[in-house]
């Protein structure tokens, strides 16, 4: 793994470990989720985009 990645994934799991310490208790997957930069899963079951989101659009 180059230094760029692992910087990454360094990265993440920090944004993992801050979330976590300002909940009690377990994160949800979608506090996982929004503390790593996922978008949310839109009915249907597939992932939101940027131009959705900008758009107001949703389908699904």
């Amino acid at each position: 793994m180059g230094d760029a990645a692992l910087a990454d994934e360094i990265e993440l799991y920090g944004a993992v470990v801050v979330a976590a310490s300002e909940k009690d208790g377990s994160l949800t997957d979608a506090e996982i989720d929004a503390a790593l930069g996922v978008p949310p899963v839109r009915r249907g079951g597939s992932r939101t985009t940027e131009a959705d989101d900008r758009s107001g659009e949703r389908t699904g």
